[in-house]
């Protein structure tokens, strides 16, 4: 038998019918079923968020040991090391190339000169190194290794290509 049932949400058809005994133990184990299965969920959801409340804790502690006093000083003292490291590169730098090439690289970001096979090549302020075939810039693949200060880099990149172009092949993108 239908009925209709009307609240607050709406409009409801309802059909109602008696339960046999065997589809009453029926419904009784499938609710037995969903309640142990309902109350493994929410084990696992408690230790989930067990688990994750740990491992809060954890990073929650290691941020606090990371924003100390005595990390702080050894940061500032790592950054100090860097730009001391750095003006040293930078003068090295001027030192090998020349206070003309150290010019042009610090007005115009970059420096052209001739290698050993007349060709042209052109040193960007940021390590990148090209090479001039006709009127065109193409650019030579190499790796910077990032522990090597930029100067560093630039100046051994400068003697090595103006001494052994040949070693030095165009970059290809795919």
């Amino acid at each position: 038998m239908k009925k209709l049932s009307i609240n607050n949400n709406g409009v409801y058809e309802t059909e109602t019918c008696q339960l046999t005994p065997y589809g009453i133990e029926r419904r009784r184990a499938r609710l037995q079923i969903r309640i142990i299965s309902t109350r493994h969920k929410i084990q696992d959801v408690y230790l989930k968020i067990n688990s994750l409340e740990k491992e809060l804790a954890n990073a929650e502690e290691q941020l606090k040991l990371l924003n100390s006093p005595i990390v702080e000083i050894l940061l500032q003292k790592h950054k100090q090391e860097q730009a001391e490291i750095e003006a040293k590169s930078q003068q090295i730098l001027r030192e090998l190339i020349g206070d003309d090439l150290y010019g042009e690289l610090q007005t115009r970001k970059s420096m052209i000169f001739t290698a050993k096979d007349n060709l042209t090549y052109k040193i960007e302020q940021c390590g990148k190194i090209y090479r001039r075939i006709g009127k065109d810039w193409e650019q030579l693949c190499i790796i910077r290794p990032s522990e090597l200060p930029l100067p560093d880099f630039i100046t051994a990149l400068f003697f090595c290509v103006k001494e052994q172009p040949h070693q030095y092949k165009v970059r290809y993108r795919r």
